[in-house]
């Protein structure tokens, strides 16, 4: 039902480092057609601002305690670059996008469960994780 197709690109431009990105894309299978947050989350500026602190906050368990100090200003956690598998939805960053360079390429998994509240009943993503039960 869903294909999640995954970019692994490295560039080196001199200097101290290359960069590394990861990129996903997910598709729907049944209509060819891309899949964005806007298809699987019922998108407003509340949802919105509370799954950046679900991420925030699974962040801070494995980066450190001190969330508040670790992140670039002016962040945009809902970055539209996650997959999906039978459990998670995963958000993955490059270098620098959210934190140092240090951080790598973070990426943070938000359980089917804890989003489950956010995701549009008629969406793709719900069909997925949440099928009706057949009578």
């Amino acid at each position: 039902k869903l294909l999640v197709y995954y970019d692994d690109s490295y560039e080196y431009q001199g200097g101290a480092h290359g960069i590394s990105e990861k990129t996903y894309t997910v598709y729907n299978i049944a209509t060819g057609r891309r899949i964005t947050e806007d298809d699987i989350f019922v998108m407003n500026d509340e949802n919105e601002k509370a799954l950046s602190e679900m991420i925030v906050e699974a962040f801070a368990v494995e980066f450190s305690d001190e969330k508040d100090d670790m992140w670039n200003e002016g962040i945009n956690f809902i970055n539209g670059n996650f997959c999906i598998d039978a459990d998670s939805l995963y958000y993955q960053y490059s270098p620098y996008e959210i934190g140092p360079y240090a951080m790598g390429m973070p990426r943070v998994a938000l359980h089917k469960d804890a989003v489950k509240p956010f995701l549009k009943k008629d969406g793709v993503l719900y069909e997925y994780w949440f099928p009706e039960k057949k009578k």
